[in-house]
């Protein structure tokens, strides 16, 4: 059966085991030295496991997909403690302070301390034999059954209303228009307001739940995912440096390293750089709308899974 014609529950488990595998190697690899690529592809395997259990959560949570979900999310919390330094000293560095200034050598003891802890994260025995014990635990998952009793799920959580009885193509094409409407709307809304840093924040995330999702069904798409997916990823990159820095610029505030010599001239680069990023983030966002009309462009294409893009190829 393609991938295609496949039931949703099957697909379901097909795709989250599908990022658990890489989540279990990138666990063993950062365990015993998580440094800047280690922790990156780290946090980038959990971001995904994570928003694949999300995504399917209505379907098929139960405990074990919750137990799951709660792995993800501690790796990423470790992880981010990491990366957020990793983040702070590859901006000091752009500004022009030298590992030697007291900033960078105080947020370099800042990251020792927080490998540490993600090591310790990663040499607890439930990460031992990860991919394999967790693969065979989603395969026995059936949805309402007695290994799936349905709880309420993480706080937030947007469910998505996945039908047990239909195939992955039918349910895509179903469910995903709206979700690609709904991020599309808040770009709007973001472009056209305040764009203040918890707004922006917000899109931001919205942009993440949005693209995992579709990479989801990326086979069931094919090649026409890619009018999609190409500016999605360039929204997320250009956002994801305004949020660099808005989290670098707390980072040094609740450190107390603003008033230091090199905290102000951090700051100072930081705002510079910020009011660039919003600057490419808008012009983007309006030759998005201008050249392609994504309302009608995103809807067509995630409408019509297994169009002539994906039939071709295979």
């Amino acid at each position: 059966m393609t991938a295609s014609g496949e039931n949703i529950v099957v697909f379901a488990k097909r795709a989250v085991n599908a990022r658990v595998a890489p989540l279990g190697e990138q666990i063993a690899r950062a365990r015993p030295a998580p440094g800047v690529e280690q922790v990156h592809d780290l946090r980038v395997a959990a971001r995904r496991t994570a928003y694949a259990l999300a995504s399917f959560c209505a379907l098929l949570e139960c405990r074990d997909w919750r137990r799951l979900r709660k792995r993800a999310r501690a790796i990423l919390r470790a992880g981010a403690a990491v990366r957020d330094r990793d983040i702070a000293l590859g901006l000091a560095a752009d500004a022009g302070l030298g590992p030697a200034s007291e900033l960078a050598e105080g947020l370099a003891e800042q990251r020792e301390a927080a490998a540490r802890a993600l090591r310790d994260e990663l040499e607890r025995k439930r990460y031992r034999r990860f991919a394999i014990r967790w693969t065979r635990r989603i395969d026995r998952i059936q949805p309402g059954g007695e290994s799936s009793a349905r709880g309420r799920g993480a706080a937030g959580t947007r469910r998505l209303d996945w039908d047990a009885e239909l195939s992955c193509t039918s349910n895509a094409a179903r469910l995903l228009p709206g979700q690609a409407a709904r991020y599309l709307a808040h770009g709007r809304d973001a472009c056209q307001g305040s764009r203040s840093p918890e707004q922006l924040h917000r899109l931001r995330l919205e942009g993440k739940r949005l693209r995992y999702t579709l990479e989801l069904f990326r086979e069931v798409y094919g090649t026409s995912l890619r009018e999609i997916l190409a500016p999605l990823k360039r929204a997320q990159k250009l956002l994801g440096g305004i949020s660099d820095c808005d989290a670098t610029e707390n980072l040094i505030r609740e450190r107390g390293l603003a008033a230091s010599r090199g905290g102000r001239k951090l700051l100072a680069a930081m705002r510079e750089e910020r009011a660039r990023s919003i600057d490419s983030f808008l012009a983007a966002w309006q030759s998005l709308a201008e050249e392609s009309d994504p309302e009608r462009l995103w809807e067509r294409t995630l409408a019509n899974p297994g169009g002539r893009s994906a039939a071709r190829r295979g």
